[in-house]
């Protein structure tokens, strides 16, 4: 078991470094052996082809950052103050950071919508457990239906953190996660007016 977690740390080692060099169009599982040392049978043992890959390094992303959200309806219960937490969205933006090159490459790899696609995917599913479990959320009274408004807060989530890739993971879990906070609480005009 050892040598295969080994294997598969190795190719993903391989697919991170070689998506940056060649991008994910043109790299080969001959590329990817190549960089990783091993020979095309182990790669097979693991994945079918570099689209298989791609897929379960994804999954295994989007299934740790899920934990980390249902983790924290776990923990919270039904006394929600908060949609989507401060707590949660550091540690959300932290294991981002921890698996930085290979968010990267994912991102470069799918391009930017089909990534961040799955990550607005799990904030919805986090957003609708809240709202079923909550007994003490109040929402304003606006104009705005409660699915346009999910959806905004949504994107401008994800906005941010796809910028936040874009440049290379430059501000800190903390900064991102101050953004993100501050965001939900300031209509984007106001971002930009005095």
């Amino acid at each position: 078991m050892k040598r295969q977690t080994n294997s598969k740390e190795k190719i993903k080692s391989a697919f991170v470094s070689l998506i940056s060099n060649i991008g994910f169009e043109k790299l080969t599982i001959t590329d990817i052996t190549r960089q990783a040392h091993i020979n095309r049978g182990t790669f097979y043992l693991h994945y079918k082809d570099k689209y298989d890959l791609i897929d379960s390094l994804e999954s295994d992303i989007i299934n740790d950052l899920e934990k980390i959200f249902i983790q924290e309806v776990e923990v919270t219960g039904k006394d929600l103050t908060d949609l989507i937490s401060y707590k949660i969205t550091l540690k959300s933006i932290g294991y981002l950071k921890d698996n930085f090159d290979l968010i990267k490459a994912l991102y470069v790899a799918e391009g930017e919508s089909k990534f961040m696609l799955s990550l607005r995917n799990i904030l919805e599913k986090l957003l609708f457990i809240k709202l079923a479990g909550s007994t003490n959320l109040n929402f304003p009274k606006t104009n705005i239906p409660i699915e346009y408004s999910i959806e905004l807060l949504l994107y401008s989530i994800i906005s941010i953190i796809s910028l936040w890739i874009r440049r290379d993971g430059k501000e800190s879990p903390i900064e991102i996660a101050n953004i993100i906070n501050a965001s939900k609480n300031i209509a984007p005009i106001d971002l930009l007016t005095k």
